[in-house]
């Protein structure tokens, strides 16, 4: 057997023991060259940091710089720190220093976005200082943060930067930049943040209609300028603003009842009660307080999943069921809120027994009704609702019966009369039917003072024999230009533009009967007076 070393060895000869120790040698120098240097570049950015107060502004980025992997990162660092103020003129020394760290940093790692959006951020707040400075150097911001967007896209806060600087630099850009704004504001605009913080900017330099086109379609955006535009009291845009935001939303809550019965046909439950809370929680029931608003809401009630017992006081089936119970149980199916109600606990016996009602449920309605002393105030909608179900089942002496457990405070409520003078007419008793008429009269829009609450709302009587044929006109007193919302019992039916001075609002009563509550408020400008409401014909 041959040993090692001998001729056939295996092993490198002497010339290739040569080239490995060299080149060794020569990693180590590169090694301890770049080790150098990084302690070069790190001293460089404490100095920086000690220089210009950065440490005692800024006290834990300037501890967590120590604890970065490499110089470049912790030039970042500090540099981001530093421009996160908002540097004055007399600092331009901190701009100049803080630049050259970039720089520095760039070539250390040239494909880095962020170091190149640092840059940018940091040469657009010198050229700011000195907006006359010319040669290549006055367009390094621009350049810089062109080259971070491209090769970060997806980055908001790329996107947000460059967009504060083209606005901020808007009195010097050339024709060239500016025809890059629009892009730049409709990608920066997705984040409602940014709005929020850039829009008035937007619309003070490039006008606020043009500064509106660049809003995306979506509602968190656009909800964001409209308080914008509210300090500003733009209210002509904000009225169009909001017809884009009311659009939006609808879209959106569309969208995600669409999620909700996705889960649904695919036997996801947790998933479906997610998306059910979501859709909650994004979407105020009370926002769209009309056919389609309400069909969105009742679907909603459908699907959501009653495994599990929540309560009366938080949950938000408890809020959905006490939306319709006031005066809206025709756009709901009685089934679903009677689902939803009995998964509760700590509901009031009188809305268990309304619930039992709609759902057809009248003997489980009534062993509730006795359980309770059912002459309370609280039982006066389900009385009033069991005389109006025996009516239809022909049954008017059994309605008038019901009537008579309303407690005695509430039988001068508007729909216990109404009531009582349907049970009279099909009972022939014309002297109650004369009485609850009268009382009806008095009782309806402009036969007596109006009372608004400081709120802006006023309690009406609807009497369907008073209305038909008729429009609600509110006379309304605004000191300046404001955009109103309007809405019947709690909810929102619409905006509208009131211009100063005296104004008039018209609503139609179609299919609003018994005791109900307008709501007018404004959302922008005014302030405004709602002064008196009264029936007028339908011109």
């Amino acid at each position: 057997m041959t040993s090692r070393g001998r001729s056939g060895d295996p092993g490198p000869g002497r010339a290739e023991r040569r080239i490995l120790a060299v080149a060794c040698l020569f990693l180590t120098a590169v090694s301890l060259a770049h080790y150098y240097r990084d302690l070069r570049s790190r001293a460089t950015a404490e100095r920086f940091v000690r220089q210009f107060s950065v440490d005692r502004r800024h006290p834990f980025e300037t501890a967590a710089m120590r604890l970065e992997p490499s110089a470049d990162l912790a030039c970042a660092m500090a540099v981001d720190a530093a421009v996160r103020d908002d540097v004055p003129a007399a600092s331009r020394p901190e701009l100049l220093e803080a630049q050259e760290l970039m720089v520095s940093a760039l070539a250390l790692r040239p494909g880095w976005p962020f170091h190149a959006y640092l840059l940018g951020q940091t040469a657009a707040r010198l050229a700011e200082t000195a907006p006359r400075a010319s040669g290549s150097g006055s367009d390094l911001w621009a350049v810089s943060l062109r080259a971070a967007t491209e090769a970060a896209p997806d980055s908001d806060a790329i996107a947000e930067g460059r967009a504060a600087a083209y606005l901020a630099m808007w009195p010097q850009l050339d024709p060239s930049k500016r025809g890059e704004v629009p892009a730049i504001l409709q990608r920066a605009f997705l984040n409602p943040d940014c709005v929020a913080r850039e829009f008035g900017t937007a619309a003070a330099k490039l006008g606020t209609q043009r500064a509106l086109t660049f809003l995306p379609d979506l509602p968190r955006p656009l909800r964001a300028a409209t308080k914008a535009l509210s300090s500003a009291r733009d209210i002509p845009s904000m009225a169009i603003l909001y017809e884009r935001l009311l659009r939006a939303d609808r879209r959106e809550r569309a969208q995600d009842l669409r999620k909700i019965e996705t889960r649904d046909r695919l036997g996801d439950v947790e998933g479906k009660r997610a998306e059910c809370e979501n859709w909650i929680t994004q979407h105020p029931i009370r926002e769209f307080d009309d056919p389609a608003g309400r069909a969105e809401v009742s679907r909603l009630l459908e699907l959501w999943p009653n495994d599990r017992s929540g309560a009366w006081t938080s949950d938000p089936r408890a809020d959905i069921a006490s939306f319709f119970l006031a005066g809206r149980e025709a756009d709901v199916k009685g089934e679903a809120l009677l689902r939803a109600v009995e998964a509760l606990l700590g509901v009031p016996l009188s809305v268990r027994a309304r619930a039992r009602l709609l759902a057809g449920d009248e003997s489980g309605a009534l062993e509730f009704a006795q359980q309770a002393e059912s002459d309370s105030f609280e039982w006066t909608s389900f009385f009033v609702s069991l005389a109006r179900l025996k009516l239809r089942q022909g049954s008017p002496e059994k309605a008038r019966e019901a009537l008579g457990r309303v407690s005695p405070e509430a039988r001068e409520d508007c729909d216990v009369l109404l009531t009582r003078r349907q049970v009279a007419d099909a009972l022939s008793d014309r002297n109650e039917f004369e009485v609850a008429r009268q009382k009806l009269e008095i009782a309806g829009p402009g036969a007596r003072r109006d009372s608004w609450s400081t709120g802006g709302t006023l309690l009406l009587c609807l009497d369907p024999l008073q209305t038909k044929g008729h429009i609600l006109q509110v006379a309304i007193q605004a000191a300046s230009p404001a955009l109103a919302t309007f809405g019947w019992d709690g909810g929102r039916a619409g905006i509208d533009l009131i211009p100063k001075g005296d104004e008039f609002m018209r609503f139609p009563l179609a299919g609003l009967v018994g005791r109900r509550s307008l709501s007018i408020r404004p959302l922008a400008g005014g302030p405004i007076q709602p002064v008196r409401a009264s029936l007028e014909p339908v011109s």
